[in-house]
C-alpha cells in the first residue's frame, strides 16, 4: 500500500511539473504589443499584402543598460557645486556603462532561436548594441505576430511596413525597438524631410515622414525709435549683433578658448558673399571680427558648401537659413571659432533624408559602433550611389564643447523609441562635455504646420487637438531656446517678450518625454 502510495504521489508530483513546464512555456510566449501606429502618416496609402518570400534586413536595438541613473550622473559632472565637476567621462566609459547586458542580449537570441532564426544567422555590432540578420515576410510575420503590407506614397515610392508588432511579453524590457516594422521610412523626394523654421510649406499635408522645408526669414521688426534713451537697438530698424551685446549684456572676447558648433543639413548652406556684407556693414566695428571671415567647416558624409550654380533655381531658398545661423553667432562668440558641421552630399537630394542620427554618428563613434538608433529613411544610408561614395563617417570629427541647431521633426512623426534611444545620446554626449542648444520651432505649440494632434494620431488644423511639440527639442538632455522679440517705447534694460508677431515661439509639453519639476 505504501509503495503504491508512493508511486501515486510521484506520479502526482511529476504532473504538476510536466502542467508547470507547459503553463510557464505558455506564460512565456504570451505576446504583446511592442509598437504601433494609430493612423498611417499622410501621403501613403495601404495596397498589397508582401510576397511572404521577400527577404527584409532586420535590425533589433538591445534595451541599454543604467539609463535609470542618467540622470544623476549627468547632474554630477554639470553642478559646479558637485566634486565631480567638470570630470568628464571617456568613450569607454560611456560604452562600458550603458551597453546591453549579457541577460538582455542571451534573452533575445534564445527567443531568435526557438522562433527558426539560428545563431549563424545573426550579427552583433560591438558592445552588444545590435542584433542583424534577414529574413522572409513570411518568418517576420510569425515571428512578430503581425502582417506586412506594400504601402505607396503620393510620388510613387513604395515601402513596406506593419501596423503593430509584438514580442513575447519576457522580451518586450530588452528590446528599444525592431525595424522594418511600423516604421514610415521609405526614401521620398525633397519635400518630406526635417522642416525648418519658417517653413512656408508646412501643413498637415506635410508631415509623413522627416522632410526639409523651404526657408522663408521672418521680416525684420521695425525697431526705430522704440527705444528710450539712447541705445545700440535703435541704430537700425532690426536687431544687430550691438544691440544683442546691450541687450544680453555681453562682453567682447579676448581669448580664443574653445569652439562654437553650428550644425546644417544639405541642402541648407551658406555663400560667403552674404557674410562678408553683414561683417562689413554690422560686425567689423563691434567686435573687431575681420570681414571675409568664415566657419571652419567639418564636410560630414560629403557635405559641402554648395554654390548657387550648384543650387540652382533652389539657391535664395537654401542660403538664408545658414546664413542667419553663422552671421549672428560667428559675431556674438568671437574670437572663439565657430565650427560648421554641413552634413549630408548632393546625393542626398533624391532622398531629403539627412537626419540628426546622420550627425550624431560622425562626431561619436561609440554611437555609431554600438547604440546607434538609425533607420533606414530617418536616417540616410551610406555610400550614396548618387553622391558620397562611402561608408558614412564615424566619429571621423571632434564635437565642439557647444553646439546649436535650428531644425527639428514634429516630434509626432518619428516613433518614441526611436526619440528616446536618440535623446539618450545627447545625454551621453553630456557626460563627454558637449551641450546641445535646439529651437523649440516658431507655430506655438503647433509644430511644424501649425497642426496638433486629434485622439486618432491625425493633424488637426491647429485649433483642437494635443500638443505638437518639435524634437529633438522635448529631449530634456537638450537646452531648447524660444524666439523673443523687443517690447516697444521701452529701455533696453527692460525683459523681452515672447514672439507673437512674426511669428511664434515654440513650445508644448512632449507627448513622449516625462515633465520634470524644478526646484
Amino acid at each position: 500500500m505504501r509503495a503504491c502510495d508512493s508511486y501515486s504521489l510521484n506520479m502526482h508530483f511529476s504532473s504538476l511539473l510536466l502542467l508547470g513546464a507547459v503553463s510557464a512555456s505558455v506564460t512565456a510566449s504570451r505576446h504583446v504589443v511592442h509598437e504601433e501606429r494609430s493612423v498611417v502618416p499622410p501621403g501613403w496609402m495601404k495596397h498589397s499584402r508582401l510576397d511572404p518570400e521577400t527577404v527584409l534586413p532586420v535590425r533589433i536595438g538591445l534595451t541599454q543598460s543604467n539609463l535609470d541613473k542618467a540622470y544623476d550622473i549627468l547632474t554630477d559632472v554639470s553642478d559646479d557645486e558637485s566634486p565631480n565637476y567638470g570630470n568628464h567621462w571617456s568613450d569607454k566609459q560611456i560604452a562600458d556603462f550603458f551597453a546591453p547586458s549579457r541577460h538582455t542580449f542571451s534573452t533575445v537570441r534564445s527567443w531568435l532561436n526557438a522562433s527558426g532564426i539560428s545563431t549563424k544567422r545573426i550579427q552583433q555590432s560591438s558592445n552588444r548594441g545590435w542584433l542583424h540578420f534577414e529574413a522572409t515576410v513570411a518568418e517576420m510575420e510569425e515571428l512578430l505576430k503581425t502582417k506586412y503590407w506594400k504601402y505607396e506614397h503620393d510620388t510613387g515610392k513604395a515601402h513596406s511596413s506593419c501596423h503593430e508588432y509584438s514580442v513575447p511579453e519576457h522580451v518586450t524590457k530588452h528590446i528599444d525597438f525592431i525595424t522594418p516594422t511600423i516604421h514610415f521610412d521609405a526614401q521620398v523626394p525633397r519635400g518630406s524631410g526635417m522642416k525648418i523654421k519658417r517653413s512656408a510649406t508646412d501643413g498637415p499635408g506635410m508631415s509623413n515622414g522627416p522632410r526639409i522645408g523651404k526657408t522663408v526669414p521672418a521680416p525684420p521688426k521695425n525697431l526705430g525709435n522704440t527705444f528710450v534713451g539712447g541705445s545700440a537697438c535703435n541704430q537700425y530698424d532690426f536687431v544687430t549683433p550691438a544691440c544683442l551685446r546691450e541687450l544680453y549684456n555681453l562682453p567682447r572676447g579676448t581669448k580664443n578658448l574653445s569652439s562654437f558648433g553650428i550644425v546644417e543639413y544639405f541642402p541648407q548652406t551658406y555663400l560667403q558673399s552674404d557674410l562678408n556684407a553683414f561683417q562689413s556693414i554690422m560686425v567689423t566695428n563691434d567686435a573687431g571680427m575681420p570681414e571675409g571671415t568664415s566657419p571652419n567647416t567639418e564636410a560630414i558624409d560629403g557635405g559641402s558648401v554648395l554654390t548657387p550654380d550648384e543650387l540652382g533655381s533652389y539657391a535664395a531658398d537654401y542660403y538664408a537659413e545658414s546664413d542667419l545661423d553663422l552671421q549672428y553667432a560667428m559675431d556674438l562668440v568671437w574670437p572663439q571659432q565657430v565650427t560648421l558641421f554641413q552634413t549630408g552630399d548632393n546625393g542626398t537630394d533624391s532622398a531629403g533624408v539627412i537626419s540628426f542620427n546622420n550627425f550624431l554618428d560622425g562626431i561619436d563613434g561609440v554611437y555609431c559602433n554600438t547604440a546607434g538608433g538609425d533607420t533606414p529613411g530617418f536616417d540616410q544610408s551610406f555610400p550614396d550611389a548618387n553622391g558620397y561614395n562611402h561608408t558614412e563617417d564615424c566619429g571621423l570629427w571632434a564635437p565642439t564643447s557647444v553646439i546649436s541647431t535650428s531644425y527639428g521633426y514634429n516630434e509626432h512623426d518619428l516613433s518614441p523609441a526611436y526619440e528616446r534611444r536618440q535623446c539618450n545620446e545627447y545625454m551621453k554626449l553630456g557626460l563627454k562635455g558637449v551641450s546641445f542648444i535646439y529651437s523649440s520651432g516658431d507655430n506655438g505649440v503647433g509644430g511644424n504646420g501649425a497642426s496638433c494632434i486629434a485622439p486618432d494620431g491625425s493633424y488637426t488644423d491647429g485649433s483642437s487637438g494635443r500638443f505638437n511639440p518639435l524634437f529633438p527639442g522635448t529631449c530634456p538632455y537638450v537646452t531648447t531656446v524660444g524666439a523673443t522679440e523687443l517690447a516697444a517705447n521701452n529701455t533696453a534694460s527692460a525683459p523681452e517678450v515672447a514672439c507673437e508677431s512674426v511669428i511664434y515661439s515654440g513650445g508644448g509639453f512632449s507627448n513622449v518625454f516625462a515633465s520634470e519639476s524644478c526646484d
